[in-house]
């Protein structure tokens, strides 16, 4: 097993993934915006390897630079053994009729759960004329796509919806992820989750607020969507609900690292946020020493809190990119979770 480091040993992620042996290297990606052709439309070629940053997304940032791409088109046997952990992806400007996936497209039975995990995931766009469908990822043909602990914001679609799923068997799943203020130009479908012909999107533990016209839309034809333990605001169709979802405001404050922590009295803040304590940990693991949603950085325990969880500032640089790619740390503390 080698573990390689970019720019170091390759240039690029495309070289990377070219030149990595699947099931058994592993990359590390060192600060730095990295930008140009080899870093977006990548097809990884079925290559089942960890593509991390070494010191989390906020310092490991990969920028289409408004081109008309996304960042990712998985199809070529993608499992749960592809990872990207703790990256910032932004500026994508898919501007393809019927566009599918501003940032990851995914089709094919063989694509089963390639896992995005710690990233954040802004600016992803579908802007064709006739429109398209999913500005963050968008799953067809029995395809299967799974994000951990990410925050998904300020996407836009002509069309419709921020994660799209049509097909029998195909599936996009959220686990403590917030999806916020994502537009769309679609008032029938909203710029949420639109799941479609059997497809289904599955949501714990998550944060899915204020995104323009609908946070979801179910298509009544298909009944396999799910909500767990989730805040949302304005949803249609034919979802099923399980455990204590909640409709009311999440309130989000600026913390020491970007916009989206919770509210919380002990924090100094005028109101607790009602996703404080509000998770399940059937979703995730108990326990939670290293990642806060607080803007005072205290940690979180069980019960955990709902939607996406930052590293704590005033941990050392150093350790704020271990808690994304150490898997000593994740099999010790148990987050972020190991799925598979």
């Amino acid at each position: 097993m080698a573990t390689y480091y970019m720019p170091d040993d390759f240039a690029d992620l495309a070289t990377a993934y070219a030149g990595m042996v699947s099931g058994v290297d592993d990359l590390i990606v060192r600060d730095g915006t990295y930008t140009g052709p080899n870093n977006r439309n990548l097809d990884p070629g079925g290559k089942l390897v960890t593509v991390a940053s070494e010191n989390g997304p906020f310092t490991c940032i990969f920028d289409a630079e408004d081109n008309s791409c996304r960042f990712f088109y998985l199809h070529s046997g993608e499992t749960n053994s592809f990872i990207v952990d703790g990256i910032q992806f932004k500026k994508t400007n898919l501007n393809v009729n019927g566009g599918k996936g501003g940032f990851a497209y995914a089709t094919g039975a063989t694509v089963l759960s390639p896992t995005f995990r710690n990233c954040i995931i802004t600016d992803c766009k579908i802007v064709h004329f006739l429109g398209g469908w999913g500005s963050c990822v968008a799953a067809y043909s029995d395809a299967d796509v799974v994000f951990e602990n990410c925050l998904i914001y300020g996407c836009h679609a002509v069309g419709s919806c921020v994660g799209y799923a049509e097909g029998p068997g195909s599936r996009v799943c959220f686990y403590n992820c917030t999806i916020m203020a994502n537009t769309c130009t679609s008032s029938t479908s909203g710029a949420g989750f639109r799941a479609q012909a059997w497809g289904d999107f599955r949501l714990y533990n998550c944060i899915v607020y204020n995104n323009q016209y609908k946070d979801w839309y179910a298509d009544t034809s298909q009944t396999w969507s799910y909500c767990y333990n989730t805040c949302y605001k304005i949803s249609w169709g034919s979802c099923h609900y399980s455990g204590a979802n909640i409709t009311l405001d999440p309130l989000h404050v600026v913390g020491p690292l970007g916009s989206y922590y919770l509210s919380c009295i002990a924090a100094g803040e005028g109101a607790d946020s009602p996703c404080l304590d509000a998770g399940n940990v059937a979703y995730t693991d108990a326990s939670w020493p290293l990642l806060t949603t607080r803007s005072d950085d205290v940690l979180d325990v069980a019960p955990p809190d709902i939607g996406f969880h930052w590293p704590a500032a005033g941990e050392p640089e150093e350790n704020r990119g271990k808690l994304y790619h150490d898997r000593k740390r994740r099999i010790k503390y148990g987050w972020p979770p190991i799925r598979g």
